[in-house]
């Protein structure tokens, strides 16, 4: 009898698909089209489908709607957390290794990057909630995508210490505290980062004074990392993503989630990127699209 596959290569296979998707997006009009969202979907839906089918599945939800996204992340974020208490260890969940046989290596990075990923999903739930002001849509399908990725999102920092407890970060002691310490530096810095470009964002839309004339519906960013790139808060995003790998440097599921994030960010950037310079005869021709001086 086939053995079941496992929660690693589920993961695995899962992040696989949805990067050759992004990728395919880049090829497809019809992929790109249900990919767009916020402003890039209001361009986007201004023009006429390419195919009768496209546009009788182009069914749209409001953006505001990604709060629903972090709702269900810190649901699964606290449900993983109580599985790795009650197990002992993250090493144990779904194992039954009792604690005191689980490797410390392994495990302490695990519950590392879960506790990153958790603060993450929760700082964001609060953005949503408090900082943010979406007024534009998004394509049914990415909705549903965005679901099951954040469902999915805290077993990808559990999953390799499940299946492989002995592949621990690799190195001795002064190593690893100084691998988990710059895990831990990265992930701050861009988070804070990202709050600020966030909220840069959100003050765009701010109401206008009473009495005042509307504001455009959109304007150009500045401030923070928007001197230098049309997408701060996408190079944030990637760098936090990016200290989960350097916290645990061995672990193929977690490097299979951070590819994704990249090579998604990196195509919406692009095309926010593209679509600023489009709108807007002033906007600063210095700006990179994600990477200053890179892309």
């Amino acid at each position: 009898m086939a053995r079941a596959p496992t929660l690693a290569a589920v993961l695995q296979a899962y992040y696989a698909l949805v990067t050759l998707a992004a990728l395919a997006s880049t090829q497809l009009p019809f992929l790109a089209r249900w990919a767009r969202f916020g402003k890039l979907h209001h361009a986007a839906a201004r023009e006429p489908a390419a195919h009768w089918l496209t546009a009788a599945l182009d069914v749209r939800v409001p953006k505001r709607r990604f709060v629903h996204f972090y709702v269900l992340g810190c649901a699964t974020c606290a449900a993983t957390i109580a599985a790795v208490l009650r197990a002992g260890g993250a090493c144990a969940l779904l194992r039954g290794v009792p604690a005191a046989r689980a490797p410390s290596a392994p495990g302490a990075d695990s519950a590392l990057c879960l506790a990153m990923l958790c603060a993450h999903v929760a700082r964001r739930l609060y953005e949503c909630v408090r900082v943010e002001r979406p007024s534009g849509e998004m394509h049914v399908l990415a909705y549903i995508l965005g679901l099951s990725y954040y469902a999915l999102l805290p077993a990808a920092a559990v999953a390799e210490c499940v299946e492989r407890p002995r592949a621990a970060g690799g190195g001795g002691a002064s190593w690893m505290a100084a691998r988990r310490l710059g895990a831990l530096g990265v992930y701050a810095w861009a988070s804070v980062h990202q709050h600020r470009c966030h909220r840069i964002l959100a003050q765009l839309r701010a109401p206008p004074p009473p009495g005042a004339r509307a504001a455009p519906r959109y304007r150009v960013p500045y401030g923070d990392w928007f001197a230098h790139a049309s997408c701060p808060h996408y190079l944030a995003e990637a760098l936090i993503y990016a200290a989960l790998v350097l916290a645990k440097p061995r672990d193929a599921t977690l490097g299979a989630l951070v590819a994704w994030v990249l090579v998604s960010h990196a195509i919406n950037a692009r095309r926010a990127h593209a679509w600023y310079r489009a709108t807007f005869g002033h906007y600063p021709r210095s700006r990179a699209a994600l990477v200053p001086g890179v892309f």
